[in-house]
């Protein structure tokens, strides 16, 4: 990766601070990404001007600073313009969103993928994923960042209209590309460590169950008290072409540390975290589960079903 960009919050409506952010994005952010913020993305706008939408998205809108129309996007200094040919809905399964415009000024069509780093990196071209992927993308989640991937490719500028309607998400997804990263920093409300000591105290135990990465869960864990700050906590996950059947321990905070066994004695008093495959798989063993399920603190990559 290249250069890493810090943006002010804007959480006051700040127009001092949101005229800084639209002249970084302008000046310092590329091309392909700068229009991936801008259009990639189910963000609304009432009359009166407010943004509505997921609110990951409405800070990533309010950042880049571009004007929303019905189908158009405007830069902030009109100098680009995007118009939205077909958007591609957020999916549980794929867990990616994305979009297809086309620059008004060039007549590029381009489309824009956003998603799990994890999932981003899956579906694109290997050549385009940095050497360092892994290793920035996991140290960002370590760090309590919500991180997402951004990929992107170009199409034919001739397709027509009913072309582009029929091509399938599973085209659209493909020979992609990989622009960039989102880094979110989504701050702990200050009384959240009292709240979880208090449920503590009536013997409540509590638990993170989310739909993002599970070293961002441990991460969220460890600065509210869910996740002890000096336990070792092991990551389970599924063994890689184990077909499904492997579940493997791991210490997230060991770089490329060796597969453990969370049943040993050395290891009892070590908390877990669990993918969502490894949840699966724990659901149809209940014997394996049963030994381990109190010590089960944290639920990562979960699903609405």
């Amino acid at each position: 990766f290249g250069e890493r960009i810090q943006f002010e919050s804007d959480e006051g409506d700040d127009e001092a601070v949101a005229a800084e952010n639209a002249k970084v994005v302008r000046v310092r952010v590329p091309a392909g990404l700068r229009h991936a913020l801008a259009s990639c993305h189910t963000v609304t706008t009432l009359r009166n001007g407010t943004l509505v939408g997921n609110q990951v998205e409405v800070s990533m809108v309010k950042t880049a600073g571009w004007r929303i129309g019905e189908t158009s996007l405007t830069s902030p200094s009109g100098d680009e313009s995007l118009e939205v040919v077909k958007k591609l809905d957020f999916d549980h399964h794929r867990m990616t969103s994305g979009v297809v415009v086309r620059c008004a000024q060039t007549q590029e069509l381009k489309v824009y993928i956003k998603g799990s780093y994890e999932k981003v990196e899956a579906i694109a071209d290997a050549g385009s994923v940095p050497v360092d992927y892994d290793t920035v993308t996991q140290r960002c989640a370590k760090d309590g960042y919500y991180v997402l991937g951004i990929a992107h490719k170009s199409l034919p500028h001739n397709l027509t209209p009913q072309q582009l309607a029929d091509m399938s998400r599973d085209s659209l997804e493909s020979g992609l590309s990989i622009c960039g990263l989102l880094l979110f920093r989504n701050e702990m409300k200050k009384d959240s460590p009292d709240a979880i000591r208090e449920l503590r105290k009536g013997s409540i135990r509590s638990v993170i169950c989310t739909g993002d990465n599970a070293l961002t869960g441990i991460s969220i864990g460890r600065q509210c008290g869910i996740v002890a700050q000096k336990r070792r906590i092991l990551l389970g996950d599924l063994a890689k072409g184990s077909g499904g059947g492997e579940l493997q321990w791991r210490d997230p905070d060991v770089d490329g540390g060796d597969a453990c066994d969370a049943l040993a004695p050395a290891f009892a008093d070590c908390q877990l975290a669990v993918t969502q495959s490894a949840w699966r798989h724990l659901h149809g063993n209940a014997a394996e589960l049963e030994e381990i399920w109190t010590r089960l603190v944290v639920f990562a990559r979960m699903k609405p079903e």
